[in-house]
This record gives structure tokens, C-alpha cells and sequence, in this order.
């Protein structure tokens, strides 16, 4: 699993993969299943680029982000055309 912050968003990438072995009496079952992801999310210009923890433990990501105390923090908006990252 990756995440990046790259010109206002963060991005999560990864692949799960699963494989399910059962066997009894009457036979047995083989599953394999795989596949990638991605998300992306705006961050807010007040974000903290430089204070953004992120944590993977038991199956769950947690990410923290700061808010930078002063205000804006530089982080360009993802889509300013659009106004998707600003407040």
C-alpha cells in the first residue's frame, strides 16, 4: 500500500489479494481473488503538508492530518477550475 500527497492530493494506492483453501469429506474448494485500488481526496489548503501520519495495523489504514496553525499552508488546490480543494 502507498500514499502520496502530490499538488493538493492525497492519493492511496494498493492491491488486496485473498486466497480461500477448504477442504472436507466431499472435496475441496480453492478461491484466489485479486485486484488494485486507488483513491484520491482533495486536501483542504489549510492542511499541514508536512504533518500528514498515516498507519496501517491489523487490516485498517488511519491517516491523520494536521491543520496548520497559521492558516494556509501552500498547498495548491487539487482542481482550482473547478474549486475542489478550497474552502
Amino acid at each position: 500500500m502507498t500514499v502520496e500527497l502530490e499538488q493538493g492530493l492525497l492519493s492511496i494506492r494498493g492491491e488486496k489479494k485473498n486466497r480461500r483453501d477448504e477442504k472436507s469429506e466431499q472435496g475441496r474448494v480453492l478461491e484466489c481473488s485479486h485486484g488494485a485500488f486507488h483513491r484520491s481526496f482533495a486536501l483542504p489548503q489549510d492542511a499541514d503538508a508536512d504533518q500528514i501520519n498515516a498507519e496501517f495495523k491489523e487490516g485498517i489504514l488511519e491517516i491523520a492530518i494536521q491543520k496548520n496553525p497559521e492558516g494556509i499552508s501552500g498547498i495548491q488546490p487539487a482542481c482550482p477550475h473547478l474549486g475542489i480543494g478550497e474552502r
